[in-house]
């Protein structure tokens, strides 16, 4: 009797030693799986985050695709104006055109009293005009012509006798 109960107490300790065991592999399954899990999200995410950086780098990419596209274009068409300015200088029709430039910028109210070539490309213009607003006019429409890399109100004064104002303007 004393062997059995002995039998019967190791067999149940063997049985307690196997459940701790099973209880202890579930957990560690369990707790591998979890990681598992984890680490697949985090993997989920991280390769949302590149995903979307690098659809975002593709639109620079294709933005400054389109700006070189664009910056070369306007390379050509700007040599394309050099050749053509080359050629308007080189057959002297260069006053001419500047000439008429300047008398399409001239608004109603406004007069040319001198035009002087100062130096290389450098030009003054002096006049009068009814009001500051004339003057105004005729600056800017000498600035959009294109024609001038700066136009420059150097001077405005109103004459008291005349009631006119007084401008130089220098172009380059």
């Amino acid at each position: 009797m004393n062997s059995t109960i002995l039998l019967q107490e190791h067999v149940a300790r063997e049985e307690r030693l196997f459940r701790r065991w099973v209880i202890i592999t579930a957990v560690s399954i369990g707790i591998v799986f979890t990681g598992l899990f984890f680490l697949q999200v985090r993997q989920t995410h991280i390769l949302y985050e590149v995903q979307h950086e690098h659809a975002t780098l593709n639109t620079y990419v294709n933005q400054q695709q389109e700006f070189l596209e664009t910056k070369k274009q306007l390379v050509h068409k700007q040599e394309q104006l050099r050749k053509k300015l080359d050629h308007i200088i080189s057959t002297k029709q260069f006053p001419d055109l500047i000439v008429s430039f300047i008398a399409q910028a001239l608004p109603e109210g406004a007069k040319l009293n001198e035009f002087l070539f100062v130096a290389h490309r450098n030009i003054v213009l002096k006049g009068y005009a009814r009001s500051c607003e004339d003057v105004s006019v005729m600056v800017r429409s000498l600035m959009k012509v294109g024609m001038f890399e700066t136009v420059f109100l150097k001077q405005v004064n109103r004459d008291e006798k005349s009631g006119h104002f007084l401008y130089e303007i220098d172009m380059r």
